[in-house]
């Protein structure tokens, strides 16, 4: 008897010679001689590839939110993503945004400019100051309101 090669798996029974071993399938991997069935690639990796022995980590820039994925996901404005196989990206804190999309570091959040406030997690502009209010700083979560 012989084992399917590493990359490749056979679910079936009876087979005769090498090619009833199967390229593992894209979203997937193979780590072992012998796989009965493939393994899904973990959320914080993405398997490109068939045939693919180990999953790939998402980089620094990206993250990989669900099982089973083929492409890593760039790190959308508003966020940060500062290591491999990550999940999920992270917020901007409240007071900052961040206009890029790919950032590696919390220092990508910029405080919001005077003239303007920055009131949830994750935003990639900061909002203008309402009618009736002011915002005299940097970094505001809340424009100041004009009193009579």
């Amino acid at each position: 008897m012989f084992a399917c090669e590493v990359g490749t798996f056979n679910n079936n029974t009876g087979g005769t010679s090498s090619t009833s071993c199967l390229k593992c399938p894209i979203g997937t991997y193979c780590p072992n001689q012998g796989t009965i069935n493939p393994i899904i690639c973990p959320t914080g990796s993405y398997c490109p590839n068939q045939g693919m022995i180990a999953p790939t980590a998402c980089p620094a820039g990206y993250y990989c939110q669900s099982s089973g994925l083929i492409t890593q996901r760039i790190c959308q404005m508003g966020n940060y993503c500062p290591n491999q196989g990550m999940s999920s990206a992270n917020p901007c804190q409240a007071g900052t945004y961040n206009n890029k999309s790919g950032s590696i570091s919390i220092d990508s959040c910029i405080k919001c400019p005077i003239g303007t406030y920055c009131d949830v997690f994750g935003l990639d502009i900061p909002k203008p100051c309402s009618a009736g209010g002011y915002c005299p700083s940097e970094g505001l979560v809340n424009f100041v309101k004009c009193f009579p």
